[in-house]
């Protein structure tokens, strides 16, 4: 459900003309960059965190998770000869799928600490319930990958499927308990938001049901949908790509809603939005404007 400024900022945008969305949004509380720079001098610390997390320690991060993903799966290709090449290519590129999803949700969380370090709180698809992020798009390649294990395992034993025999199919179960960690790896991934034992800035945000709670602070909250929309579509028009970039062209998306309810305008995020974000952003990281 939308919240109230929400549903004015949806009208305002929609009716411009409207005399009451207008008297709403002028009263509307806003946010801008300088206004957070004079709240938050003491960055430093900040910055720091900012830059390893766009540096080498994200792509570290991703080659040890590959590295743990490919590891024990090349260690049963011997197994799996017999099921054909073909089997073993589709399960290797459903690896590479994975690892690819662990490379865009690094950037994912990039892009949160580009935006934290200049007064914008930025928002993910919640992933706090077992259906929300049991249906990420990550998961899926993951549970795929591990069924599709277990049968070419299985496959390379029996290649014709007429032995059914209990140590093969034993063996099938037991590579795929075998491979089971990825399912806990991808679900890590893919809980961006989450934390061990207590709450992440945007869950605290999400919990209380109030976008304005940072406000005070200067902190403007936008959902990485929203972003990657004005960013990656909005600003891609002709006159738009013109103007020179200023971050308080994001502090103005501050109330601005990611739900499809009734809002024609929603765009899904993809899975190589992260990357295109940081790419454009990393660019305006110490920008003061």
């Amino acid at each position: 459900m939308d919240r109230p400024h929400t549903r004015v900022s949806r009208v305002y945008r929609r009716h411009p003309e409207s005399r009451v969305a207008s008297l709403v949004v002028a009263r509307a509380k806003m946010t801008s960059i300088e206004a957070f720079a004079a709240k938050n001098a003491r960055l430093d610390a900040m910055k720091k965190a900012r830059d390893a997390a766009c540096g080498w320690r994200l792509w570290l991060a991703c080659a040890v998770f590959s590295f743990l993903l490919v590891g024990p799966v090349v260690s049963l290709v011997p197994v799996m000869r017999g099921a054909g090449p073909a089997y073993v290519a589709i399960e290797l590129a459903m690896i590479a799928m994975i690892a690819w999803c662990a490379v865009e949700y690094g950037h994912r969380r990039a892009v949160w600490f580009v935006c934290i370090a200049r007064g914008v709180c930025v928002t993910f698809e919640k992933t706090e319930g077992f259906r929300a992020w049991a249906t990420r798009a990550p998961m899926t390649f993951a549970i795929v990958f591990v069924a599709l294990h277990g049968f070419i395992t299985y496959l390379g034993l029996d290649p014709t499927l007429s032995k059914g025999e209990l140590a093969d199919i034993l063996l099938a179960v037991l590579s795929i308990l075998a491979v089971m960690f990825v399912l806990l790896m991808t679900k890590n991934l893919c809980d961006i938001e989450g934390a061990n034992a207590l709450l992440t800035v945007p869950m605290f945000v999400y919990f209380f049901d109030d976008d304005d709670i940072l406000v005070e602070r200067g902190f403007a909250t936008v959902p990485f949908a929203v972003l990657a929309k004005y960013v990656l579509i909005d600003r891609k028009d002709e006159k738009m790509a013109l103007q020179k970039f200023s971050w308080n062209e994001i502090h103005a998306l501050h109330g601005e809603s990611a739900n499809t309810d009734g809002d024609s305008a929603y765009r899904r995020p993809t899975l190589i939005d992260g990357i295109r974000l940081v790419a454009f952003l990393k660019i305006y990281k110490d920008l003061e404007s």
